[in-house]
């Protein structure tokens, strides 16, 4: 866990907001390595009576990101450079104002192993910056969505889903919404603590959804077993009426 940082010449209500909203959408698949993308949007409010400005780069953990992009959400276009376990979001001479606020958003996708067998495993962590630019901050606000999409090659979406569970150092509950094919597990908001982190796991199992979804599945396979039936036959009285013409 990090060092909390306090410093002399800002009071204790005095320092960085930070809100960070993160959505994280998983692409499965049986055949090929999983696709996770994913959009945080940060929001730095500055609760001091003087500009912060962006000498040092934001730095966002996430491994092995195969592509990244930063920008401002009125438009301007944000250098980054990624490396093996983090990406870094490059300002320029922006600053934050007095008592004012700025928000930029970072987007990346990376590919990893995360669905077998009908079961798809995820974990995340977070520890929070107790610094930035040289200022404490006093606040991280999180909002935090997944987006489960239908693995590729599954049929009966609409009958079949996401099955989360979760847990969380926090014990935080979500709330899951499903509209095929893809199912959408939201977090409650919560806030960290300065010096305190958070770990969440998702294990999640691709279903057939309800007592009806199951029943179909039980009449869906008695018709084919009964069609298969009747087709053999068929099959076997063609074979005998060749066989007595001969």
């Amino acid at each position: 866990m990090s060092e909390v940082i306090h410093s002399p010449r800002l009071g204790p209500a005095e320092g960085i907001w930070a809100y960070v909203t993160a959505d994280i959408t998983i692409r499965s698949s049986n055949e090929q390595f999983d696709r996770i993308d994913a959009v945080v949007t940060i929001k730095a409010e500055n609760h001091t009576p003087d500009e912060i400005r962006l000498k040092e780069p934001y730095r966002l953990p996430a491994r092995k990101s195969i592509t990244a992009t930063a920008w401002m959400v009125d438009g301007d276009n944000l250098r980054t450079i990624k490396n093996e376990k983090e990406i870094e979001v490059h300002f320029g001479n922006k600053v934050i104002p007095a008592n004012g606020s700025l928000t930029w958003r970072i987007e990346y996708y990376r590919m990893a192993e995360v669905y077998l067998d009908g079961i798809l495993a995820y974990d995340r962590h977070v520890e929070p910056q107790n610094e930035f630019q040289d200022v404490p901050v006093r606040k991280h606000i999180f909002y935090m969505t997944f987006v489960l999409e239908k693995p590729s090659g599954e049929g009966w979406s609409r009958l079949k889903g996401w099955r989360i569970h979760q847990r969380n150092s926090l014990r935080i509950n979500g709330r899951r919404q499903r509209k095929a094919p893809r199912t959408t597990y939201r977090i409650d908001d919560f806030e960290l603590d300065p010096g305190q982190d958070f770990d969440i796991r998702l294990a999640c199992v691709y279903d057939w959804l309800g007592w009806v979804a199951r029943a179909f599945q039980i009449v869906v396979v008695a018709t084919i077993t009964a069609l298969l039936d009747e087709r053999a036959k068929a099959i076997l009285f063609g074979l005998w009426e060749a066989w007595t013409a001969r």
